[in-house]
């Protein structure tokens, strides 16, 4: 399916880009021991199974690899999240919070590829960020950070069987 993008920020010749839809129905991991997004299965696979193949060489050239900061933020904030290298990522809390400010714009539909995968509210899903949110008693595991059907950001655990919808952001590089 070919993937529709939102620009979210400019900055001079570079683009900030998050799917428009979730395109893929994910795990945040596929083991329990990995609850940051340095570890997790879902940035392996964004950085190269997805990276490889939803790109052509030429667009790939255009995607920059960048410096992400992964803040703990759960009140025993433990400093496990270092920054990442990353083509291919989910955005951060704080990136949700600076970049979409619209509720409306934070609800996601799923592509037809994934329609049907995971569980919809009102025809929309939860989507995963790269946050971490501390350990939650009420899932009994860590958190991450997700937006909820609604819009609205909330935290959903980081366990190996839970899944959300995917929501691919980059950063591009265009000519002027």
């Amino acid at each position: 399916e070919k993937i529709e993008w939102i620009v979210l920020a400019r900055d001079g010749n570079r683009a900030l880009l998050l799917s428009k839809y979730a395109i893929e129905w994910l795990p945040f991991n596929t083991r329990s021991d990995y609850d940051t997004w340095e570890d997790s299965y879902i940035r392996k696979w964004l950085n190269e199974d997805f990276y490889l193949s939803a790109f052509n060489a030429s667009e790939r050239e255009r995607i920059l690899s960048v410096t992400n900061l992964n803040i703990d933020y759960s009140e025993d904030a433990t400093d496990n999240d270092k920054p990442t290298a990353d083509r291919v990522f989910l955005l951060s809390l704080d990136e949700v919070k600076t970049y979409i400010t619209s509720v409306d714009v934070r609800k996601a539909q799923p592509t037809k590829n994934i329609y049907g995968k995971g569980y919809l509210l009102d025809g929309k899903v939860m989507w995963w960020l790269r946050s971490t949110c501390g350990f939650n008693s009420s899932f009994g595991a860590v958190s991450i950070g997700v937006i909820s059907y609604d819009g609205t950001i909330s935290e959903g655990p980081a366990e190996a069987e839970v899944e959300r919808g995917v929501r691919p952001a980059i950063w591009v590089e265009f000519d002027s």
